[in-house]
């Protein structure tokens, strides 16, 4: 999926295709027992709050691994606030919310996302040579604004944690269906890293629990996207970042593992030895047992606490025929992962 620029008329996302001269050159936490930081990120919050009422509202759980809708809420209404502290508290427990219905602008999201709090800087080069803004669009275009099997860029069709390659990660990601296949696709997979570490056996829980593994967005690049960083993505991406591969969320205390397309591999490991393991990790993280697909309904708003969580997008529609077109941003944990 590209990440494109342009604008929204009359609920279309109308791509700007910039003349390129050179097609060649488009490129191309925890707490103090566990770590120094506190979380500061909009997620301080009492838990054991009665996360289900909230009155004139409805609120489903959408599956046994993760995930709650919330329908009869807008989003962008400043009543909103009023609701605030229950929303964090079910985001705390179930990790994905889905807001029904919503009539979202780059504006409303941005001013939605920045109340839990900074939003984070893209470090992705777009077709037309710019580094996309924090609210953008996520697509299936090419470089020349069409329908494609082989989009500007396809790394979100890998299971990832976004921005495991930054020092800190996303503390959480927004994102809103402008426009959806016809007839469905396109869907969503959410990984639960909890529920994937907790279902270890004793003997891997063991093996992994003082590993570090390295993250690497030129890693990413080169074997997934098969180009090279530009010199403009050079200059904004940080260096490879050395994560533990068991986290502890700084709140709950929970662990989960850390793991996706950034991982290169694990410090002081055999570089096959140690991709193997990852390799094996992964699979056993993305059984269907741990694992929520959403099918996106029409004006769906997702959100989702990105420090326990993998996802992908899935190609299940007919990509170089129809339009898949997403805005997103990220809020920026200040906490380094522990």
């Amino acid at each position: 999926m590209a990440t494109c620029c342009g604008r929204i008329v009359g609920g279309r996302y109308h791509p700007v295709i910039p003349w390129i001269r050179n097609p060649e050159a488009r490129i191309a936490q925890g707490n103090k027992e566990h770590g120094e930081l506190e979380m500061q990120t909009g997620f301080n919050i009492d838990t054991d709050q009665p996360v289900r009422r909230m009155p004139g509202l409805q609120v489903n759980d959408i599956s046994d691994v993760l995930g709650a809708e919330i329908i009869g809420l807008d989003v962008t209404n400043d009543a909103v606030e009023a609701e605030w502290d229950r929303i964090q508290a079910l985001l705390r427990n179930r990790h994905v919310l889905v807001f029904r219905n919503q009539e979202l602008t780059e504006a409303g999201l941005e001013k939605f996302a920045r109340r839990f709090g900074d939003l984070e800087r893209s470090v992705t080069q777009r077709a037309d040579g710019t580094i996309a803004p924090p609210v953008h669009m996520i697509t299936n275009l090419d470089a020349e604004g069409k329908p494609s099997r082989t989009p500007y860029v396809n790394s979100n069709y890998f299971w990832h944690s976004d921005r495991a390659f930054f020092p800190t990660g996303s503390a959480m990601v927004l994102l809103y269906g402008v426009e959806m296949p016809p007839g469905g696709g396109g869907d969503t997979q959410f990984a639960n890293m909890i529920l994937a570490y907790e279902g270890l056996s004793d003997a891997d829980k063991a093996l992994v629990a003082n590993l570090r593994v390295l993250h690497s967005f030129e890693h990413m690049r080169e074997t997934l996207m098969k180009r090279p960083l530009s010199e403009l993505e050079r200059s904004v991406a940080p260096p490879p970042s050395l994560h533990p591969l068991v986290r502890t969320d700084p709140v709950t205390g929970r662990k989960s593992l850390l793991l996706g397309m950034y991982a290169c591999e694990i410090d002081g490991m055999p570089r096959d030895e140690g991709r193997a393991l990852l390799k094996r990790l992964e699979e056993h993280a993305t059984r269907p047992d741990f694992v929520y697909t959403h099918r996106w309904q029409e004006r769906d708003f997702i959100i989702w606490d990105n420090l326990c969580l993998m996802h992908r997008a899935l190609p299940n529609f007919e990509m170089d025929k129809h339009r898949r077109i997403m805005m997103r941003c990220g809020v920026t944990s200040t906490a380094i992962i522990r």
